[in-house]
Parts: structure tokens; sequence; C-alpha cells
């Protein structure tokens, strides 16, 4: 996919020199500025109160962000921290050019559109595409960013169940402060309040409040502070993240190591879109009803019709159930399909497993791994060879 970018400037707005007039226009002023703030550099505290919540819970928030492409309306880099009993917990997202990354708790989690679009929000055979459902649209944080706090006014616009009000010089500070008020009713209710403070002369965010089902037992009270540093815009890149993060790619991220090294280890987590529209999603750990070969293939390789023939040879000589999970690093349904043939009992058809194959350390097609019912490779087969359909009979004998 090509992702349409726009050139952008960062606006600077005199409010309190040049009013902004009807409402209408007023917020609009503010939409626009938001949308295109160009190399946003700013630092927020976002507190979190809740009834079930002694305390608030308060983080830390640095983040940078400039005008995004057709999925998501930034690129960006958010880093968080936040006191917890056992010490500073943090972490940190990113989104550019179709790549998305976040991490927290010692785990290192990837999602890029040339291996999988539908994580991303793209459609699927069972689904019409929806980029603001996409995991780059809903990290940690991503609301709180100009860009995104743009999309959501204009959704307020939008919306018919709520109502929204804009003040162009409120008074905060004994300062005139233009402000957004939204109030959202639903079956009756109020479901959410929103108050949007701006920096008058910037127009960039300076204050958020937001009440969430207030007066229920859910109710979630969110204050945001924000501070606008100096323009800055990093390197969005793949590398500039490295050079960013090193020991968060060093160490966390599990597609480093060869494919030897998995032998006894368990199968990395996974979920893969299936040739039907369905997903097929494996947890690290959960282990699998019965011994399990994961084949993993790329249609363009010449050998990858002996393969399916030659496993499925091997693992009809077998005395006890195998399931086979083929796992193509390509989404062509049509290519695969007339590889694999009819359906068959105990076989899922996996596609845009590349991310699948990075994290097995698959760098060559074919490969074949088995797992027992724990969830551990206990065997690896890492090329096409003339014995294969024995070789598959000889390994799988020692996952029973």
């Amino acid at each position: 996919m090509r992702f349409m970018r726009r050139t952008v400037y960062l606006l600077f707005v005199i409010a309190a020199l040049c009013p902004l007039g009807s409402q209408a226009q007023g917020i609009a002023d503010i939409v626009e500025a938001l949308a295109e703030a160009d190399g946003y550099h700013g630092r927020a505290t976002y507190e979190v109160t809740m009834p079930a919540f002694t305390d608030p819970v308060v983080y830390t928030v640095e983040m940078w962000s400039s005008p995004g492409d057709s999925i998501a309306p930034a690129d960006y880099i958010i880093q968080w921290e936040v006191p917890t009993a056992s010490g500073t917990s943090k972490g940190w997202s990113a989104y550019a050019d179709g790549n998305h990354y976040r991490y927290r708790d010692q785990r290192l989690q990837e999602y890029h559109w040339q291996w999988d679009s539908i994580p991303l929000g793209a459609g699927s055979a069972a689904r019409l595409p929806d980029y603001s459902r996409g995991v780059q649209n809903n990290a940690q944080f991503t609301e709180i960013l100009p860009q995104f706090l743009a999309r959501q006014l204009r959704e307020i616009q939008r919306d018919t169940t709520y109502t929204w009000h804009f003040t162009p010089d409120s008074l905060r500070g004994g300062v005139p402060t233009p402000v957004v008020r939204a109030l959202r009713r639903f079956q009756g209710y109020d479901a959410k309040e929103l108050t949007l403070w701006l920096d008058a002369q910037t127009l960039m965010p300076a204050r958020m409040e937001v009440e969430n089902n207030p007066g229920s037992i859910s109710e979630q009270s969110i204050r945001v502070d924000f501070t606008t540093l100096d323009p800055e815009t990093p390197d969005y890149s793949e590398q500039g993240l490295i050079a960013w993060f090193p020991e968060e790619f060093a160490r966390y991220r599990q597609g480093t190591f060869a494919l030897e090294s998995l032998k006894g280890q368990p199968v990395p987590a996974f979920s893969c879109p299936t040739t039907t529209g369905e997903r097929y999603t494996y947890h690290r750990g959960d282990g699998f009803t019965s011994p399990t070969l994961i084949v993993v293939l790329s249609p363009e390789v010449a050998s990858a019709q002996a393969t399916i023939e030659a496993v499925r040879q091997g693992v009809a000589q077998l005395p006890a159930n195998v399931q086979i999970l083929w796992a193509f690093v390509t989404s062509n349904v049509d290519q695969i399909e007339p590889l694999l043939g009819y359906d068959r009992v105990g076989e899922y058809r996996l596609i845009s497993a590349r991310a699948l194959a990075r994290d097995c350390g698959v760098t060559a097609f074919p490969a074949i791994i088995l797992a027992d019912r724990q969830g551990i490779a206990i065997e690896i087969i890492p090329a096409f060879n003339n014995h294969l359909a024995d070789d598959v009979i000889t390994m799988t004998a020692k996952s029973w």
C-alpha cells in the first residue's frame, strides 16, 4: 500500500489579537492548527482517577509527532513512565509509514503493513477496512497527540450524540484562553464530558479534562496538563528507533535469533489471518491440542508444492493425530489455494505469516517446526530435502 502524505507546516495563530469569530470558524481554526502541527514536541502529566483507586495514577508522558498518512493522523513517538509499588514502569510506542511498535514489560511488539495489514485496520473477507480500530491508532496516550485531538474534535462535530461549545477567551489563571467543551449523551445518560484548553498563541493543547461515565460506578476522570517544548522531528524509521531504543530492540525483539536456537524453546506468540478471512491466534505457553507441525512457506519458492506433498505423506503414516499449520509468508490467496488443494481435517491455512517467520528465526523457505502439546519446539527441519516425508515421521515420533 502507498500511504498518502501531506506537506504541512506548524501554524501559529495569535488568537488574542485576531478574534476567532463564529463557533464553527473558531473550532475549525483549532482543528487545522492541531492537525497540521509539524515537529510537535511536548510533555504531559496524565492523571487517572477511578472510584476503585485509593490514589490517582499519574503518568509522565513525552511525545513527538508530525502529520501522518492515510491510516493514522500522525507519525509519532510516545514515551511514558509511571511509579508502581515495585518501582518505575516505563514504555513507549511509535508509528510511521505503516509500521507500528510498542514496548512495555520487557516485551516489544511490532506490526507492519507489508507483513499483515489487518491489525492496522485493513479489511478482510469478513470485515471492511476501519483504520480507526488499528493498533497504530489505539496505542496508549495517542489520544493526547495534537493530530489525534484534531480527529477527535472533527468526530465531535459530526456526532449527533455530542453537544459542544467553543469559547475563544475563557479566563484560565487570569489569562484569556481558547476552550472547547463537549458533552456526549447516549441513551439518556451522560457518557462523556470533555474540556480542552489551548494555548492562545499556538493553539496547541494546554490542559484537558475528561469525565467518562460521570456519576456511574465505572466513572473515570482524566486530567492532562501539557507543556509544549521546542519543535523537534525525530527519525521515525526502524533504524531511527533502533538507535533511540537499542536495549529494547536488542533484548526484547523476538525475531533476532536463528531458527536453530528455537529448539527447546516455547513457540513464539502469533496471530495470522487465514485464507477464509478468520484469524488463528496462539499465545506463548498455551500449548496445542496435539503435536503440531508449523510449516513456514513461500508460494514463490519452487519446492513449496513438493514440501506440502511430503509433509502430508509423512503425516498420513503416523499412528496418531498431528495438526498442521501451513504458514505462508505472503497473502495472495489465489496463489496459495492451488498449492494446498481441498481442505483437510487437522490443517489450518495461515497467510501473512512473515512476523511468525521472523520470530522463529526463519530466513529461508520452507522451514518446518515441530511443537509438542506443551508448545515447545522440539525438532526443526530447516530446508526441503528428498527424504522429507521420512524426516517428518521420524521427528514426529519424538512428540509422543
